[in-house]
């Protein structure tokens, strides 16, 4: 099951860069159609809420998850984003993600 999902996050990934704009971890050097995603270190996931059309990203080595809106904008982080932990609001290296009935899940 983890081989799927990180071969449709390449998939995901590839489709973006090829028939949207791209997607950047850093904002240097971009194009004004570009995504860019503050801080992306690791991304190992990306769920999209069937609902909102909010894209998920999952930041494994960042201990974050990425929310961006339909249009790729980037809405907000959850997580802290630092070191792995184990408080409320923080991750120790997430790996996946699912959306089901409203709730995320990882």
């Amino acid at each position: 099951m983890f081989q799927l999902r990180r071969f449709l996050l390449g998939v995901f990934l590839s489709l973006i860069v090829s028939v949207g704009p791209k997607v950047y971890g850093q904002s240097n050097y971009t194009y004004s159609n570009d995504v860019i995603i503050p801080n992306l270190v690791d991304a190992s996931d990306v769920c999209v809420d069937p609902t909102t059309a909010n894209i998920f990203v999952v930041d494994a080595t960042g201990n974050c998850i990425h929310v961006l809106s339909a249009d790729y904008s980037y809405k907000y982080r959850i997580g802290s984003g630092t070191l792995p932990g184990s408080n409320l609001g923080e991750f120790n290296v997430p790996v996946s993600a699912a959306i089901s009935n409203g709730k995320l899940y990882v």
